[in-house]
Order: C-alpha cells, then structure tokens, then sequence
C-alpha cells in the first residue's frame, strides 16, 4: 500500500516564454584574440575563413526569451551569457512552465535535467511506447508551439546537503542530440531549496550568480553544417575535405569556447570587492569535453571542500562558491593545455564598486615560512634500468610496444630528454643541489615539497640557472607585491626570473582559501613555472604544495602523526612542447633524419609517468608495515590526461567514502591517507588502458621492519562465508539481438552510425568469440545458475558477488577456457596468494596470478571491520572484479563482473539485500574487441576478406567498427530485466572500464537518484570512469518507459543507450489521482497534478497569457504571487 504524508508548502509558478531562433554567431567577433595568442596561431585555426576553412562565424540555433506569448519582445541577457540560453529557476514546490515556439526551420524541443515530467513534458525522442499527446513534446516542428511544464518535487528538490541552489541544463534532445546542442540549444536552469530565491527570482545568500557553459562545439555535427560550409571561399573543398574526414578541417570547426566565446573575446564577467560568486558550471559534448575550470588566484569551496579547480565533462552540473577580495582583472580559463590553447581563456573583472572591502592580507599572523629553489638543466632517463619493472620486458625489445616510446634510434629520442628542473640547493651558494634520500628519491622529476600553514608568509627565493626565463607560481596561494589591476599583457600575473638572476617570492593563504572542516588536515596542491604555462611544466617545473591548517606541521615541517608524505604527479610529458625539442634533436638523434610532425615521432615523445619514471622505474616508496601514509596526488596536461589510479594491497578513506581508485583531472589534486597493513611490493597504476599500457605504473613496498606483522596478523573471524563457484567459458556473444534503433525504430544497418553494426565479409558485425565469467550450482561445474527476471540485465557480465563487512568471499574458480585467466577483485584485503594479477612483484607463488586452461584456484577475499562502505557511504558500495593476467587484453576479451560490499545486517543470510526492491548494475565500457585474445578468430570466420596470408589488414574504419560502446555488452537496445514496480526502491550500481575514451555521465530521464557520497545529493546523471564505480538511490515513482543512457555525444551515436520500465502501480494510482483534473492550472496545483498514464488535456499549441490560467504567474522567474499547496510525498516501498 502506498501512503502519503502531505505537508503544507509555498508554491509558485514560474513562467517563461522560451523561443528557439536562427542566428549568425560568431566566435571571436573582436577580429582578434584579446588574450596571448603568438603570431595569432589560434586565431588563424579557428577564425580565419579560407578556401579550405569556415572560418569564426556558423550559423547556429538559440533559446532566447521574450516577454509574452506574442514572442516578439526578446529579454536581453547579460553579454557574458553568450549564446547560452536564458537562465530558469525556481524553488521547491514550484513549477516551470515553458511556452515554447519554435522559431527554427528544423523540429527542436526542450527537455530539462533535475526536475519531475510527465511524458508529455519530457521534450525527447525515442520509442517510449507512447502515442498521440504525449508525444508532441518530443520534437516541435518549425512554427509550432508546445507547453512544458516541470516540478521541482520529491527527488528532485535539493536535499540537506546539497548546496542552496543545484544548477541544471535543458537542451534540445531530438534524433540527434549531439546535432542539437552543437548547433547551441543548450540552456541554464537552477532549482534551489525553499526560501533562497527573493521575489526577483536573485538568491538571498550570493551577490553574483555566473552560469558557465565549457564546450567544444563541434560544428562538424551541427546540424547547419552543410550550411556553413558555404561560407569557405572554396565550398567543394570544404565539403571534400568533411567527407574524407580532414583532421585539420575537422579540428578548425571545434570551437573551445565558454559560453560560446574563444580566445578572450567573451564580453568579461563583472562583480565588486567582497562579493559571494557562485559559478554554475555545465559542461555539454563529447569526449574532448574533459574540462578543468579555473579563476586565477582564487579556490573554490565546492561541497564543503576547497579545490583550486573543478572539473567537468559532458552532462555535469556543478556549484561553486568563492568570495572576491581585491580588484583587478582575473583570467578564467580550462586548465588543459589543449582546450587553454585553443581558446577556452576569458576574464573577470572585479570592482572597487564601493566602500565595501574584504581584506586577506589581516589573516597573516607574522608567521613566516622560508625556501631556497634552484632551476637547473639536466638530462632526465624516463626509465634508468632500460627495462619495464611492471613485467620485466626490455624497452627495446624488437615491435614492442615499449620500444615506440623508448627506443633511441636516428629519428627517435628514446628515453633521456634534458630538461629544466626545480631542485633544492645544499645552500646559499645555490651552486649544486641537495641529493636526495629515502623517500626523497621517490620525488623524480618533481622539485621538492614545500608546505606552510594557514596564516603563515611563505617566502622562496628562487635561483634560475637555466638558460631562459621562468618563474615560480603556486597554485591556490596569493602573491604579495602583485595586484591584478596592474597585469600585463599575459595570460597569468607572474614575475619571470632571467637566467642567472635570482628573485624572492612572497606568498600567502587567506583563510577563506585554506582548508574547510571537511578537508583533511593539509591539502594538496602544487606549484610550476608560469612565463609560458603549457611549456614550461613539459619542459620539467613542476612540484608539490602543500597547505595546511595551523598548527599541523612540527618543527621539522612534517604533520603530526603521520609517518610519511609521498607526492604523486600523474601526466603526459609531451616532449614535442618542452622548449628543448630541438635540442633533444640535436643530441639524441641524427637531426637530417627527423621530420618532426611525423604521427610516429610526435607520439613516441608523449611519456606516460609518475613523477617522471616510466614502466614502474620510479624508486623510494618504501613503508613499515602499521606506517601512516599521506599520498599527495595531482596531474597536469591535456585532453587525453584522464587518470584512474588504482593502489593494489590498500584502501583509503576520502572525504568519509571508502576508495582504491581516484580519478584525476587536469590541475586536480587530491590528499588521501592510509595505514599499510600488508607486506609485500604492490603496484600503483593508472588505469585509463592506454596510460597503463605505455608505462604509468609504480611500485610501493611494505615490509616488515620490527615482527610488526604478527601484531597485524590476528585470527580473522568472519561472520558469514560467501562462496561462489565461477567458470571462465568461451562462448559466441550477440552485442546487438535486436536489430532495431531504439530511439527511431529504424533498423540498425540504416542508422548514421552504422559502422558499428556493419556485417559483410570486411566487417565482423555483432558478434563475437569472448570469454565470461559463468555462474554454477557447485564445484563439480556441470550446472550453469540460469539467470531470470532482473538478473538478465547482467548480460555478458559475471554474477553479481555479494557480502558484507566481516565476511569472508571465497570463489572456487574454474578456467574452462582455452587461455590462462584469474580473478582479481577491487576494496577486497587480499594477500599475495590471492590477489590474482600478474605483475613482477617479486613473489614466486603466482598460481592465483595465473590459472591455466582447465585449472582451478580458490579465490579468499576478506572484509574486516575496516573494510566495505565509510561514514559518508551508502549502505552498500560497488566495484568491479576482472581477469588480470593481461587486465587489458582479458577484459575486452569480456572477464569483467561486479562486486557489492555492504555495511552489517543489509544483506543477512541472504544472497542479497533485503532493504531494497531490486538491484541494477550497469558496466558503460567501450569494449575494443581489436584487443581482445579471440580477435583474430573473430576475423578469420566473421570478416574473412581482412585476412591477407595470415595476417589482418586493418584500416581506420575497421578499428572503430570493433570499439563496441556497450552496456553490460549491449549496443542499441533494450536491455531485458530493468523493470520495476512504481514505488519500488531501487539500488542502481554503475562502473567504468576502459581506455581514454571511456568517460561516461550516466543519465537518467524520468526518474531522480540520491547519490551518497559524503552526504545525500539529488542528480538525474553519474559520473563514471575507467574502474572507477558510483552508486544512486531511486523511488520509482514517474511510471513509464524511460531512456537511460550515457550524455557524451560519441557514446550516444554509438549505442551506449537503453531504457528501463517502470510498471505503474494501481494502488498508487488511484491514490495520486484523487480530485485530479488534468487541464487545471489552478495555483493550489498538487505536485502529483498528472497521472500515471501521462494524460493531460490541455491541447497542444494553446497560446495562452497569464490570465488564462486563473492564478498569477512568475514571468520569468522574476516576481509573482505565492500560493499554498499540499506537496503529498508517496511513502517508499521496498
């Protein structure tokens, strides 16, 4: 039975006239780059029209505006909105009503993030197995018009934790949703707890509100493409060079912009001195989207954490708070190096707007704090031993992988590059610098720690020895001496240091930008040279900073109880921007030999480190066991820099979330601390595939310095003993068994992505020989456990592994395959007899590592107390477990399954948990089955016209036919078993695997989650990378069918998209439809006020004022008459 506890709120409707218009829009409408742009090199890529170029001004589509419902008079916005659509907000309890008209000559339509719809207000395309009305929203024809009408309830009003206000997106969401919004139809809602708006519709608790859109638009998939072509001197050519997939062609049409300007030509953001900023910052697109978002000399307070970046990529909804304390003009700009390039660069301007002030310079307290630095150039060997110390393969072996990147040979450098490096000199002299000892070896490439505390001045003198100029600048810490008032003509307030000079630097950190109450005690962050931000840190200015609160650190600059701080520096060293390319040249190659845009030269100069070692060279991370370590963790770089870094053999806590995997970004950092408590060398990895592959790997040892183990090592008790019986078997997979488009209905072949479907004797089609992982009845291995009902939804995944803290797991795995595999799980204590991945670890016991075909092991993974879900958890927490004798090569062959650990008395004696209805995982990996062990058996039956004398002719088609962008090893369909009752209370579980590509934001129509990670947060999308896992709470209370699918637009093309079933409830129904009366816009409006089945009278295309509706409206969010109503909250049924 479903009850419902009414609670009696203030409400409003908040109406808006929202139109969608044609406009020619420019890019960079100064006619140059306002900020530092060398020989106008990127203002020419982009906004240079040219036979073979468009140049900086498309054709592209709006929202705009406007007064009435006569859609003539237009509201103007702020000029640093851009092309942004107008922002819409309301409170808890209210609605949003759209008029919509679609102004356009192409059908589009509205479809929002984080609020409550009924279908016929959903504004999306797809087949949802509705008709007639509820289908007119989906997509509106040119001319026409449509009411949509949200309500910010139940799961979608900001909860206890959440910030007051949770920014959202609405954008046009037709067949092709990556064509709509690169032709710009994305817009900014807000949705805020009770109270926090004024009448105006401002928010009472912030003086400035900026809503931020960072995105590629990629005009290559606009859909006025064919339109603006014509605008290049030579249209054929441009249209030949699209068709053939030009990449210079291709990457002159992705425009890197912030609100839809590049290069500093966005009109500035404006506040005053003292003001409260909130940043709404929205990331849209596809894979490139990976953007760092950052104010020069200022952190951010996001969460209750501070951070000096935050980071967004497709589909991500973040609010950020920072307070203004000193005039000047700030830059704001995307961290990564390609996107800064290329013009995601703009400026805040900050005012002395009057006598309001708010000084940081009364927060210092006479403490100081001193360094000594030296810049020196050295030669720096990547990889000193000449061999990879992951698996003990030389460099140079013939055709390896490694000896692309580090080979030495007449056009390649190898592994030893000069480079300019920050060090710690012995003395005054500045004349050599200090050896390094013990973990200090660990630092690499890294100059040396340098930490100071809250109200401290830290000052560092700083010796360029180096035979150009650079600088010191560390990020999150204000400079004394230098205003922003006063900037030059570059992109940051820096002070360079000419060689042979010396300069003294004079810092400090406010407290509003030092470390919250939910930080740890000292926080991470770091510092580089700045003269040129993107050269000068691959050339080798990079080290770590570290901030804390006062009182923290002891009179030898170590924080109390703390027995070690190790940094680690996650990056793609891109020698071929360092300043010593030419030089490397000259001395490590035969220069007439070298043509430096060669693809093979440029990537062998990418090195994938930490710290600067390649292929686990890196030296001196070296423990006790029962020792506390703090790992200070942080990356720099480009697109491609997205790191997923796994620590083997421990756990750690991070922000009350239990964690052995943390995502980086580039220009995040993180601090994470741990206790040690297993013996033995363990690997650190990136687990993005292509950095692990190429040499980001690292090794820590524990050992037991004093009998300590045998104190650690007490008689483990479990509670209960999961025990599962897991088979490795070889069977025919079906990617795709229904052969129809989802979304259209139209059949897979005829799709624009039809490449991934492709069936001929040159393409492989959709099916494929792999392994995976089989559930059986008992240890003879005869009987298969048949999936049914919701477990179908697991498809080429192993069976979900259940348990709880203080159990034990205990796998009794059989290879009946024809290769070696094993089982490696993650968040499982394990010892070197269990872990179940091959790497040279120094141990002789590798049966686990390596189960041979017909062989069996017995798989022990215990959950002690201090295991599974932290404080700032869920009552259950998800990962993954894989075969890692080649984690790589075994996964995408398909040995992947899931693992849920869940807190005491959730699960019981039962299988599964017992507080919920149902549970759903869901694996989005793009599987590139052209690294799969059974490939070439794939091709030789499905593609037989690839095989040429044994070998296989590939081409840049074939690859991309074999990434499958899969769902639990689906493409383009429904995938059976996500079904569920309205009220059902629902565990969703969602992981990552995979490569660069495999960022994934995973979104939900129709329904909401509460996400709990170090709190309880409302989103409608999570975020999910390579192995790294996240987890929501649903009520299925929206009944329907609904899309589920991941936001980044390739992913999206390629059929990473499903939908999940509700089933309406007749109990609810006849509940929440009591005194309904669906044409009623009557401003006591219940929050339930449309059934179940999505009927509502109103007529489509009504034009209506705000008399028509019998109550007083909000126009655009700005003033309006409150009412009362009832808001009736279903009771939750498990």
């Amino acid at each position: 039975m479903l009850l419902l506890l009414c609670v009696t709120v203030e409400s409003r409707d908040r109406v808006y006239y929202i139109g969608v218009v044609e406009i020619e829009w420019d890019y960079a409408p100064h006619g140059k780059a306002l900020v530092e742009d060398p020989m106008d090199k990127s203002y020419k890529i982009f906004c240079e029209t040219r036979d073979d170029r468009i140049g900086g001004t498309y054709k592209k589509a709006v929202y705009k505006q406007y007064t009435d419902d006569r859609f003539e008079d237009v509201i103007e916005q702020p000029p640093w909105m851009g092309l942004f659509g107008p922002l819409l907000k309301g409170e808890a309890g209210d609605r949003i009503i759209i008029y919509f008209k679609n102004m356009a000559s192409r059908p589009y339509s509205v479809h929002p993030h984080g609020v409550h719809y009924e279908k016929q207000h959903e504004g999306a395309i797809y087949l949802d197995k509705t008709k007639g009305e509820p289908k007119y929203d989906d997509e509106v024809a040119p001319g026409d018009d449509h009411k949509y009408i949200w309500v910010i309830e139940d799961e979608f009003v900001p909860t206890e934790d959440d910030e007051p206000c949770v920014p959202w997106a609405y954008h046009s969401h037709g067949t092709n949703v990556a064509a709509d919004t690169n032709a710009g139809l994305i817009g900014p809602l807000v949705t805020c707890k009770k109270g926090v708006l004024d009448k105006h519709g401002n928010r009472k608790d912030a003086d400035k509100e900026f809503p931020i859109l960072m995105k590629i638009f990629n005009e290559n998939f606009s859909a006025y493409l064919a339109e603006n072509m014509k605008r290049c001197y030579s249209e054929s050519t441009c249209a030949y060079l699209n068709k053939i997939q030009d990449i210079p062609f291709d990457h002159s049409n992705r425009m890197h912009s912030i609100n839809g300007y590049i290069l500093g030509n966005l009109p500035p953001f404006q506040a005053c001195v003292a003001d409260r900023v909130v940043f709404y910052i929205i990331g849209f697109g596809g894979e490139r989207d990976i953007h760092s978002f950052r104010v020069e000399g200022q952190t951010f307070e996001s969460k209750n954490r501070r951070v000096t970046v935050e980071e967004v990529i497709s589909a991500t909804f973040i609010s950020a708070k920072m307070t203004l304390t000193k005039p000047g003009k700030r830059l704001v700009y995307c961290e990564v190096n390609d996107h800064f390039e290329d013009g995601m660069r703009h400026f805040l301007n900050v005012d002395q707007c009057g006598e309001d002030t708010l000084s940081d310079d009364t927060y210092l307290d006479g403490r100081t704090r001193h360094y000594k630095l030296m810049i020196e150039e050295s030669i720096w060997d990547y990889a000193p031993t000449g061999y990879n110390r992951y698996n003990g393969r030389s460099l140079v072996e013939p055709w390896s992988l490694e000896a692309r990147y580090f080979a030495g040979r007449g056009d390649r450098i190898g592994s030893q590059y000069k480079k300019a490096l920050f060090r710690e000199p012995t003395d005054d002299s500045f004349s050599e610098a200090k050896k390094r000892e013990g973990t200090e070896k660990s630092l690499g490439m890294l100059g040396p720690f340098i930490k100071m505390e809250v109200g401290e001045l830290l000052e560092v003198e700083v010796m360029n020895k180096a035979t150009r100029p650079y600088s010191f600048d560390p990020a999150g810490l204000r400079m004394v001496g230098v205003d922003f008032e006063s900037r030059g003509d570059g992109d940051f307030v820096t002070v360079p240091i000419e060689p042979g000079e010396k300069h003294t630097y004079q810092f400090y950190v406010p407290d509003h930008m030092g470390p919250t109450y939910e930080d740890p005690d000292c926080i991470t962050y770091s510092y580089q040279s700045m003269v040129d931000k993107v050269r000068d840190v691959n050339s080798g200015l990079v080290g770590p900073l570290i901030v804390c609160k006062e009182g923290t650190l002891d009179k030898n600059n170590k924080q109390h109880d703390v027995d070690h701080e190790i940094a680690l520096y996650f990056t793609n060293v891109d020698e071929n921007l360092s300043w010593y390319l030419w030089e490397n040249i000259d001395m490590f190659c035969v220069p007439d030999r070298v043509w430096y845009l060669d693809p093979g030269f440029v990537a062998s100069n990418r090195k994938m480190t930490v710290n600067g070692r390649a292929y686990s060279n890196l030296k001196g991370i070296e423990f006790c066991l029962g020792n506390k370590v703090s790992f200070h963790i942080f990356a720099k770089g480009s697109e491609f820099d997205i790191h997923s870094i796994y620590f083997h053999g421990v756990d750690f806590e991070f922000y009350k979330t239990t964690r052995d995997t943390l995502r980086l970004f580039p220009g995040t950092t993180a601090t994470l601390q741990t206790v040690v408590t297993k013996p033995g060398t363990w690997a650190i990895a990136c687990r993005n595939n292509f950095h692990f592959t190429r040499g980001m790997t690292a090794y820590y040892n524990v050992k037991d310095c004093g009998g300590f183990y045998q104190t650690l090592k007490k008689p483990f008790m479990p509670r209960h003993t999961r025990r599962y019986f897991i088979g490795a078997v070889e069977v025919l997979w079906e990617y795709a068994p229904e052969k129809f488009s989802p979304i259209t209905g139209e059949p897979l072949k005829k799709i624009n992505s039809a490449i991934f479907v492709k069936d001929n004797d040159k393409f492989i089609g959709t099916k494929y020989y792999k392994a995976l992982y089989k559930e059986y009845t008992d240890s003879s291995f005869e009987y298969q456990v048949e999936r049914e009902g919701n477990d179908e939804h697991l498809g080429s995944l192993g069976p979900m592994i259940r348990a709880e803290k203080g159990d034990v797991i205990e796998i009794v795995f059989k290879n009946m395959a024809s290769r070696p595999y094993s089982i490696h799980a993650h968040l499982v204590s394990t010892d070197k007899n269990n872990e179940g991945s091959l790497y040279f670890d120094k141990t002789h016991y590798k049966d686990d590592d390596r189960v041979p075909p017909g062989g069996y092991h017995v798989y022990r993974f215990d959950l002690s107390v201090h295991k599974g879900p932290s404080e700032g958890d869920p009552d259950c927490i998800s990962s993954l477990y894989y075969s890692s004798v080649n984690s790589e090569r075994d996964v995408y062959s398909g040995l992947i399954g899931p693992l849920v650990i869940c807190r005491p008395g959730i699960m019981g004696d039962e299988p599964k948990r017992q507080d919920v209805a149902r549970e759903f995982f869901l694996l989005f990996s793009v599987f590139n089955e052209s690294m799969s062990w059974y490939f070439p058996q794939n091709v030789r039956e499905f593609a037989p016209a690839r095989m040429d004398h044994g070998r296989i002719r590939t081409d840049r088609m074939f690859l991309r036919h074999n990434l499958k962008h899969g769902i639990n090893g689906y493409i383009y369909q429904g995938i059976k078993g996500l079904e569920m009752d309205q009220g059902d209370r629902i565990a969703w579980y969602f992981a990552g695997f995979g490569a660069t590509m495999d960022i994934h934001s995973v979104h939900f129509h129709g329904n909401g989650l509460i996400e709990e990670n170090d709190g309880s947060h409302i989103t409608d999308v999570l975020n999910v990378f390579q192995e790294t896992s996240a987890g929501g709470m649903m009520v299925a209370d929206n009944p329907g069918q609904w899309l589920l699918h991941c936001h980044v637009n390739e992913h999206i093309a390629a059929g990473m998209e499903t939908t999940y079933i509700v089933h309406s409830s007749s109990a609810s129904l006849a509940a929440m439809t009591e005194d309904y009366d669906s044409g009623s816009d009557s401003s006591d409006h219940d929050t339930s006020e449309y059934d179940s089945d999505g009927d509502n009278s109103e007529e489509n295309g009504d034009s209506h004022s705000d008399e028509d509706d019998g109550n007083r409206h909000v126009h655009g969010g700005h003033g309006g008459e409150d009412g009362e109503e009832k808001v009736c909250v279903p009771n939750r049924k498990k």
